[in-house]
């Protein structure tokens, strides 16, 4: 247990004070020894830990090696899927605090979010702007990510690198991953740092307004909507105990997708990359591609119930598994859904797959890899639904000079082809209608 100013016994009173019938003994002498390692909580207790202390659960259950590589296939997706959940319930009560409290809760990760600009606040010459990033048609945005960025006084050039190296454990802490350079914005300003911000600490909005991000900044990506979450649905379930979207690349938006299937479905919402980060205790950046590969290959052979879950090969398809899971999993309650992409898509994603390596050798691995999925995925006993991704030639020329634009389009085609899946599962009989929601 890392936080030491509250007392054992102001822990232990609150643990004791949330417990059922079955609930252990709780003392300030049960917490001492949580503290020191000589003893270890119940999982189920953590939310209620990690609200005494103002922790986040998934730091808490990481201290406790809860988390370990050399876990089963299906306990990995267990135990990754219960520190999800033990995150999303810290979170509601979070919501529950006071309006001033609530209006600065942005994610999930909120806890992480005031460690990151509390430690900005006390590290000299650093600044930190988190601003929105959102996509979609007006009126129906999604707030996809949120975009911290860092500059430092003291350096004139102020790199990823550096950045990590100070605020590592927090940026690990949010998931957060490198962006891309700063692009024009879809609208309000030709200038993204004009944009408001959601919050700025040490510098003011002046200051952020006459920089230029180019060359003095380091931008970092944390996600906020495909983020894992927990199930919610009430009501008559549908055919299937849970859903697999499959994809070959990001270019499929597949994580968006899925999240907003589950949202629909009332399911939770959970990812191959996202059980390989909690497992391994890495940032989905850092998660190495065996990791992703492992990581997926045990969620295709044991998806959890009542859950969405998605899976993109590239960036690392080279180590892939997903055939190889395919070909011997058992899942014949379990909805697959294939998001197949056509080749612009898959084009569009080479540069980010892998560098030194010739585009039309890594365009055939992503074709042949499509090929090789669409065919496994036919022979399932299971249910299955496939979706053709395409994209314009247009919107393909202009993913790199305003990427901005792209992404809204994409944001709203993504939503689209999610209803014609659902008013598909509605009339296959797999989905009551009451379930599917506008």
């Amino acid at each position: 247990m890392a936080t030491k100013q509250i007392s054992n016994k102001t822990v232990a009173d609150h643990v004791a004070s949330q417990g059922s019938a079955d609930w252990p003994t709780v003392t300030a002498s049960t917490v001492s020894k949580w503290r020191h390692g000589r003893h270890h909580p119940q999982l189920r207790m953590l939310p209620h830990i990690a609200t005494a202390v103002m922790a986040d659960p998934a730091d808490l259950a990481i201290m406790l090696n809860v988390l370990r590589a050399s876990h089963s296939g299906d306990h990995q997706v267990e135990l990754s899927l219960r520190v999800q959940q033990l995150q999303a319930e810290l979170s509601e009560v979070y919501a529950e605090l006071s309006e001033a409290t609530a209006r600065q809760i942005v994610t999930s990760r909120q806890t992480g979010l005031v460690a990151l600009t509390d430690r900005v606040l006390n590290s000299a010459g650093w600044a930190l702007r988190i601003q929105a990033t959102y996509a979609g048609a007006q009126g129906r945005e999604l707030h996809l990510a949120n975009r911290l960025t860092f500059t430092n006084d003291a350096t004139p050039h102020t790199t990823h690198a550096n950045v990590r190296r100070v605020f590592g454990p927090e940026l690990r802490r949010l998931n957060a991953s490198l962006a891309d350079p700063p692009s024009k914005p879809r609208r309000r300003s030709a200038e993204p740092w004009r944009e408001p911000s959601l919050m700025s600490a040490g510098r003011s909005l002046e200051s952020w307004i006459n920089l230029d991000p180019v060359e003095s900044s380091a931008s970092f990506s944390m996600p906020v909507y495909a983020v894992p979450t927990i199930p919610k649905r009430e009501g008559p379930p549908p055919r299937f105990s849970s859903v697999i979207v499959l994809a070959t690349t990001v270019r499929s938006w597949a994580p968006v997708f899925a999240r907003h299937l589950a949202d629909q479905l009332g399911y939770g919402y959970t990812s191959s990359l996202d059980l390989a980060s909690a497992i391994y205790d890495k940032t989905t950046d850092d998660v190495s591609s065996e990791q992703h590969a492992e990581a997926a290959y045990n969620l295709i052979r044991n998806p959890p119930d009542r859950h969405v879950s998605c899976h993109y090969e590239a960036p690392h398809a080279r180590a892939s598994r997903t055939t190889e899971a395919l070909r011997g999993a058992s899942l014949r309650d379990t909805l697959v859904i294939w998001l197949s992409e056509d080749d612009r898509l898959l084009k569009l994603a080479v540069p980010t797959v892998s560098a030194g390596v010739g585009i039309d050798q890594e365009i055939r691995l992503l074709q042949s890899l499509r090929s090789s999925i669409d065919e496994e995925i036919q022979r399932l006993p299971s249910m299955k639904h496939s979706v053709d991704l395409v994209i314009s030639e247009r919107s393909a020329e202009l993913s790199a000079s305003d990427p901005a634009s792209v992404r809204d389009e994409r944001a709203q085609y993504t939503l689209t082809k999610v209803a014609e899946v659902r008013r598909a599962l509605v009339l296959e009989g797999w989905v009551e209608p009451a379930l599917s929601k506008s």
